[in-house]
């Protein structure tokens, strides 16, 4: 370890002379790196239950040339005095708050270039909700947690707020004694007097300062065995119990990990807390990553498959940040998909190896189709964004930093070969550890890796917007014709032409076996013999749905994909086949009754995913479709299509279920009950209700989330006031998640009413504000949240973390162009517009559109054929 901080140290030394980027070129948003820090010390006094902290911090700095000013960032920290150093001389100092949160230090006279040292001290208060330096209080204890990312540290300590300056840091904290204060490496030195303690931290290897991290509070540990170095399970007091499934994960899954870069965990130690209030997931903080507590804390014997999955999925996917994002990390945020994207697709690809019964590459199409959901409609953007000040950096780690990144990494994967893939994020490791780099870097890597140009393919999606869309038409004399175009909704359109180089994959049939073709499409359109040359009965166009493209066929050819070639199609390429009939549907090349037909035969699928991703198609036109005036023959559809499935896997979950079906059958069971209008189903929940009130063990946990929505769609006020109590004397995250969910699944319109109400006016955290309403697809909520949302906006503002605001937007969707007219007008006055809602709005938008659309278009059509109860029309245009 201690050589390993040696050469830290020395490559951070000579990190200012590799990157460093002429001034005149540099983006105004970001800093001047003519005097930058070689290394900070940071000491902070502070107590969770005060509302205010204090410290001081020492700066190693070096000024490259001759400056008379500098500017670090700050936010809400009174600086109390100021002292700039040179060969153990002071140097005249004044300072001054500066626009974009910084503060900027001037001298007399010009600083020559050299080193330098910078001590400050200063005071700020603690925030409130869950960003940057915050406190809380949980079952009477109080806790002080860090969330830094993207640029929150400065409101915590004087730096360079910014991931190019990647430097070691060293940390001592003084609290209360009695309290457990962690920080990102081993402690050093602790000492104890009149009631204080003083914690030193050793010096970490180079990180920016969004990595930071440091906690103080009650608490407790357990131990993690199987690990390259030592690592534990923190928790809140009291709650170690909860700790099981993270501590039996966390050593294979860290150990998979250091076998696919083939060089092991970077840092001394590793500790995962729980956190009570959390707006992310988790947070990849070196040797100390964070996580909502509701993740990782699972209750022993009452946990779910699907839970486990998530927790491993989770967890590797931080993992994966300790060498991607923290070994090497990105020269600036427009590279933050990068960032994300990588350990998604690294945490997927980790947790099926080491856990392949959750089956996450199945998952994995799911996820892409979440990607899709944003990136087709024109008002998308591209992945690689530029980032000045006016973008919310938070707002960039979305669906497309996330799932369409790990989708194209994958795709690239397929197209190089698993282990040319992995050599090339080797040798990019190895050339960039405890420095900076840029995407280029790694496509760089990987094209050496491959022999063969990844870059431009990769370029070709990450710098421009949307998702293409590749037409198969077979010709005359086994020739194949490929022509590409940008995929857009019915009725949006852009102004420019776009071509990507798009790696695709074709798997096709003679009617005896099954054979796969590879062309790079890179023209307009390309015509390409087939390869071997037989007769097509047919073909899908993206094998193994491993491209991230939409596709197109005849319509005979969707027919004998939808029904002949089911049986040979994988169950990736079924999901995918659903998914597609999505896209023609809302691009307009098929109408809405073919669509239910086509949906409801992939109703009976033996895989549980494929049923999951029919499930979400129809959820996806909903609230196009179904009126109250067709909600009756809308549930008889669903009925129809989706109670074989049940009466297949069954009521109740059997021993040696798989995940897939235990994750299924709740949903079904929802699906059924509620828009199925299934009494019998309605009365299971009410009867598993009931039994898990008065025994929680009682009733499996798969079904526990599933019974309490079945029985709030039919309850009163009664069951109401038991799950708020339920929900605010809940002892596990779990149990408080669940309940709160449930409150949002009450439909009597004075219940709901009494939700919204509830979410402004009752205990909950910062985070849970939107919680209440997750998964509330019921018109009666619907309904009510747009002039609820209008009318109390500043109240629900005040609630939200700034950086956060722009996703409460989604709550005032809606289907028709009356909402839309009054979403616009609402949202375009300067005092509803916060920092990323414009952008959110030309996508809330867009998605309301198609919606609009679909139901001018097709609402007709769709109304007669539920209304005849018709299965099986097969017309398509």
């Amino acid at each position: 370890m201690r050589s390993q901080f040696v050469c830290s140290l020395l490559a951070v030394l000579s990190l200012a002379a590799s990157t460093s980027t002429p001034a005149a070129e540099r983006n105004p948003a970001r800093l001047d790196n003519t005097v930058a820090p070689t290394a900070e010390s940071v000491s902070l006094t502070l107590a969770p239950a005060e509302a205010e902290f204090s410290g001081t911090v020492h700066i190693d700095l070096k000024a490259a040339a001759s400056v008379d000013s500098f500017q670090l960032n700050t936010r809400k920290l009174t600086l109390k005095s100021a002292t700039l150093m040179r060969a153990g001389k002071a140097v005249p100092l004044t300072w001054h708050d500066a626009a974009m949160e910084r503060t900027t230090f001037r001298s007399a006279k010009p600083l020559p270039p050299g080193a330098y040292t910078l001590d400050i001290a200063f005071s700020g208060p603690f925030d409130t909700k869950a960003t940057g330096l915050y406190h809380l209080k949980a079952h009477d204890d109080w806790y002080a947690f860090t969330q830094f990312e993207a640029d929150d540290a400065r409101q915590a300590f004087p730096c360079w707020d910014e991931p190019e300056f990647k430097i070691p840091w060293s940390l001592k904290i003084e609290a209360p004694a009695g309290l457990v204060v962690l920080g990102n490496t081993p402690v050093e030195k602790k000492t104890e007097a009149s009631g204080r303690q003083t914690v030193t931290f050793q010096r970490t290897p180079p990180m920016p300062s969004y990595l930071v991290a440091f906690a103080v509070g009650p608490f407790e540990f357990v131990d993690i065995p199987g690990t390259s170095v030592p690592a534990r399970v923190v928790t809140p007091k009291g709650q170690t119990a909860l700790a099981g499934e993270a501590v039996k994960m966390t050593g294979p899954l860290l150990t998979a990990l250091e076998a696919y870069f083939k060089r092991p965990y970077p840092f001394p130690k590793l500790d995962l807390i729980a956190v009570p209030e959390y707006n992310y997931g988790a947070m990849e903080n070196p040797g100390l990553i964070t996580f909502n507590d509701r993740g990782i804390l699972l209750e022993p014997n009452a946990t779910t498959d699907e839970q486990r999955a998530r927790l491993a999925g989770t967890i590797t996917h931080e993992l994966a940040h300790m060498w991607f994002g923290d070994l090497v990390t990105m020269t600036w945020w427009d590279d933050l998909w990068l960032n994300e994207s990588f350990a998604e697709w690294m945490g997927n690809k980790i947790t099926d190896q080491v856990y392949p019964q959750y089956r996450l590459p199945i998952q994995e199409v799911q996820d892409t189709r979440r990607a899709y959901g944003k990136d087709d409609h024109a008002s998308t953007h591209a992945m690689r964004q530029r980032v000045d000040e006016t973008v919310n950096l938070d707002q960039m780690a979305d669906a497309l930093a996330y799932q369409k990144g790990q989708a194209v990494l994958g795709m690239v994967e397929t197209w190089t070969g698993p282990e040319v893939f992995r050599q090339g994020v080797i040798d990019y490791l190895k050339a960039h550890e405890w420095k900076n780099a840029t995407a280029s870097d790694l496509w760089a890597a990987l094209s050496k890796a491959a022999g063969s140009d990844v870059a431009s393919a990769m370029e070709s999606y990450l710098d421009q917007p949307g998702v293409p869309v590749v037409a198969v038409e077979l010709l005359p004399n086994r020739q194949i014709k490929l022509t590409q175009s940008r995929y857009l909704p019915y009725g949006e359109s852009v102004d420019t032409k776009q071509l990507w180089k798009i790696p695709v994959v074709l798997r096709m049939s003679d009617g005896k076996q099954t054979y796969t073709q590879r062309v790079m499409l890179t023209e307009e359109t390309q015509t390409v013999a087939v390869t071997p040359a037989v007769d097509i009965a047919w073909i899908h166009p993206n094998a193994d749905e491993r491209g991230y493209y939409h596709w197109t066929v005849s319509p005979d050819m969707m027919n004998k994909l939808s029904k002949d070639a089911r049986a040979s199609l994988s169950d990736r390429e079924r999901m995918g086949v659903v998914y597609n009939l999505g896209n023609l549907l809302q691009a307009g090349l098929l109408h809405g009754d073919d669509y239910l037909a086509a949906l409801s035969s992939f109703g009976g699928d033996a895989t549980p995913e494929v049923v999951e991703a029919t499930l979400d198609a129809l959820r996806g036109v909903k609230f196009a479709f179904v009126t109250r005036e067709n909600r009756n023959g809308y549930a008889a559809y669903v009925r129809r299509s989706f109670q074989p499935a049940l009466d297949r896997i069954g009521l109740t979950p059997k021993p040696g279920d798989a995940p897939n079906v235990e994750e299924l059958r709740p949903r079904l069971m929802t699906v059924l009950g509620i828009d199925g209008q299934d009494p019998a189903l309605v009365k299971t929940g009410q009867d598993l209700t009931k039994s898990y009130l008065a025994d929680p063990k009682s009733v499996d946990p798969s079904l526990v989330s599933a019974a309490l929505r079945l029985a709030a769609s039919q309850g009163d006020a009664a069951l109401y006031d038991e799950y708020q109590k339920r929900f605010e004397n809940a002892q596990t995250p779990v149990v408080r998640q669940r309940f709160l969910s449930a409150l949002g699944g009450f439909r009597d319109s004075i219940l709901v009413d009494r939700s919204l109400k509830y979410a402004l006016e009752g205990p909950l955290k910062p985070q849970e504000l939107l919680g209440i309403f997750r998964g509330a697809d019921n018109m009666e909520m619907v309904d009510r949240l747009w002039p609820w949302y209008r009318d109390n906006y500043d109240a629900i503002m005040a609630k939200i973390p700034a950086a956060y605001r722009f996703y409460s937007i989604y709550l005032t969707t809606g289907c028709t162009q009356q909402r839309i007219d009054a979403v616009k007008e609402f949202f375009t006055k300067p005092e509803h517009a916060p920092t990323g809602m414009q952008q959110e709005l030309g996508s809330l938008v867009s998605q309301m559109s198609t919606c609009v659309s679909l139901k001018d278009r097709e609402g007709a059509r769709v109304a007669k054929y539920l209304a005849q109860g018709a299965s099986t029309p097969t017309a398509t245009r």
